[in-house]
């Protein structure tokens, strides 16, 4: 399974630390997990992210990322 975890080096709602954890706790648990850390501060989806997604649904589905 799939999994992106993404955040900015300084979010203000979620610890780099916790990302980083859950990312080992996905993996132990089987997921693909790519982590995608935003340079600076803030707390947003970047177009990294909508990138990374849209791929995955695209090949969900059968089509050629």
């Amino acid at each position: 399974m799939p999994v992106l975890l993404g955040c900015h080096e300084r979010d203000p709602h979620i610890p780099l630390a916790r990302v980083h954890r859950s990312a080992e706790v996905l993996g132990a648990m089987g997921a693909a997990v790519d982590v995608h850390v935003i340079p600076g501060a803030g707390h947003g989806i970047v177009a990294e992210e909508v990138v990374w997604l849209r791929r995955h649904l695209n090949q969900s589905q059968g089509e050629t990322p």
